[in-house]
């Protein structure tokens, strides 16, 4: 919960502003899993820009090296145990119900492309070009999961993949403490 009250009150507001002469966003989830994470976002853009949001270019991505997780994702269906938190009245307001199953209503589907991603294979000091100029990248999670020196890889194609003043977000768990020059909490 503290992740998305820090991008609801603080980090999307701040892209939003920042991003207002050009109405565009681009936005990076890796290991997205079921995604949860890359609709949470879509969620909260349409909330924060209200009526303006289709006159935005977003750009939200969710990748992950699962085939079945990505299935999974791009049909957004969640049962009740993975919306515990959310109150009723917004479940009714982002999904629809299929029996017991919860179904994330089209115009937060839309928003979100989903694509297999092995993140070794973007390890590289100077990634793809369609990965690069991101205002965010959420990378909850993922980093644990990997040596430290290929920790310090990841940041540093993080760090090149952000535009000037863009974000990382980071699990809990999780530090730039082999890169710490790269980035500002």
């Amino acid at each position: 919960p503290d992740h998305f009250a820090a991008l609801r009150e603080d980090v999307l507001p701040r892209l939003i502003e920042t991003r207002r002469d050009t109405h565009s966003l681009r936005i990076w989830s890796i290991g997205c899993s079921n995604g949860a994470e890359p609709y949470s976002v879509a969620i909260l853009l349409r909330e924060l820009l209200g009526d303006e949001v289709d006159s935005w270019r977003i750009s939200l991505t969710g990748g992950d090296i699962s085939e079945k997780a990505l299935s999974a994702a791009r049909a957004g269906r969640f049962n009740a145990w993975a919306l515990r938190t959310m109150g009723p009245e917004d479940r009714a307001k982002y999904f629809d119900r299929d029996g017991a199953i919860c179904v994330l209503k089209r115009q937060f589907r839309s928003m979100v492309r989903f694509e297999r991603q092995n993140i070794l294979d973007l390890l590289s000091p100077t990634p793809p070009l369609e990965w690069t100029a991101f205002d965010l990248i959420l990378c909850r999670n993922v980093l644990i999961y990997l040596e430290p020196y290929l920790q310090r890889r990841a940041l540093t194609t993080f760090h090149y993949s952000l535009i000037p003043n863009g974000f990382l977000l980071l699990g809990k768990t999780e530090t730039i403490g082999g890169v710490p020059d790269l980035f500002a909490p």
